[in-house]
């Protein structure tokens, strides 16, 4: 429960912390949608100020930096450098109160929380000379990584925010930290780890990566423009395989058991009519893979109208006056 003269003193602030919360929520979420982060904030509670101010840590109001406090979740660990890089260009940030993981001390056998806590202020502006609360409060911005955002959301509540004080609770919270730990150690080291991995035959994901790595060397060779890459190898590989099966009279379904017997000669029909169109002539105004499809049901297709399940062709306006005679053996989504 706060106290009267707290809640006074609270009162007065909250007025700038609700200005503090609007300004830095309108910086920083620009940046989060742009970037694909997190974004969540917060002021703090006056009972959470008066037991915070209890703990004895603090000899004056003006020690409270956390009363907004706001999270900014990263994908990778990696990525924080660039957060704070940003924090620095956008605030007026107070390196020497500032905590950065990696640089705290932490003896090795301990897990605790350690992300990164950046203590910022408004920038005044220039025109400002006058002392002005708005820009002299403190406020936290701390970055996460998305594996330590889950392991605070799930462990705090459980642990820390406990009716009870059990050793056993804090204990299984820090073991967490520490799986969590480890996670981002492979997430760092992925494709180092992932060499390590004993590998299983899977004919499916062995047809696809020779699909991505054929169309990979059409265009690394200028047989197709560069700026008809796909953003996503592995789902562009994974439609194509789906036309192959398809081709070998099989559901399409992504997944297989069994190679695909005909790929080599799927490819060479393939590349025979790309390379007789000539890459100045490959249509851009479709995908890679509709441009396969329309070769693929051209060249390889035998008209019939076999329907394969509930799979359907993206067939656009595009496609029909690229390839007028276009033929598919299969349920389509038409546009029009």
């Amino acid at each position: 429960m706060a106290y009267s003269s707290l809640l006074l003193r609270y009162s007065e602030n909250l007025t700038f912390l609700n200005h503090i919360q609007n300004r830095v929520k309108g910086i920083i979420s620009p940046f989060c949608e742009e970037n694909g982060f997190l974004f969540e904030g917060r002021i703090k509670s006056r009972n959470s100020v008066s037991e915070k101010l209890e703990t004895g840590l603090y000899s004056s109001w003006d020690d409270l930096t956390d009363l907004y406090a706001c999270t900014i979740v990263v994908n990778l660990p990696d990525q924080e450098s660039f957060v704070r890089e940003f924090l620095s260009d956008s605030f007026q940030v107070d390196f020497d109160k500032s905590k950065y993981k990696g640089e705290q001390n932490k003896p090795a056998d301990v897990f605790r929380y350690d992300s990164t806590r950046v203590y910022c202020r408004i920038k005044k502006p220039a025109h400002v000379d006058s002392y002005e609360p708005l820009y002299e409060i403190f406020f936290e911005i701390q970055i996460r990584t998305i594996f330590e955002y889950a392991w605070s959301k799930t462990t705090h509540a459980l642990a820390y925010k406990s009716p009870v004080v059990d050793w056993k609770r804090q204990r299984l919270a820090a073991q967490l930290k520490a799986a969590t730990e480890q996670i981002e150690t492979l997430v760092l080291a992925f494709d180092h780890a992932s060499e390590h991995i004993l590998e299983s035959k899977s004919p499916d994901v062995e047809d696809q990566t020779k699909i991505q790595l054929f169309f990979t060397n059409l265009i690394e060779e200028g047989f197709l423009p560069s700026e008809m890459e796909p953003s996503d190898w592995t789902r562009f590989s994974s439609n194509v395989y789906k036309l192959f099966q398809m081709k070998s009279n099989k559901k399409p379904s992504g997944r297989s058991f069994c190679s695909i017997k005909e790929i080599d000669e799927l490819f060479a029909t393939i590349k025979d009519q790309v390379v007789s169109i000539g890459p100045g002539s490959i249509p851009r105004s479709i995908s890679l893979f509709q441009l396969v499809a329309c070769i693929f049901f051209e060249r390889l297709s035998d008209k019939s109208e076999k329907k394969f399940g509930s799979y359907n062709m993206l067939v656009t306006k595009e496609m029909k006056d690229l390839f007028p005679n276009l033929s598919i053996p299969c349920s389509s989504f038409d546009i029009e």
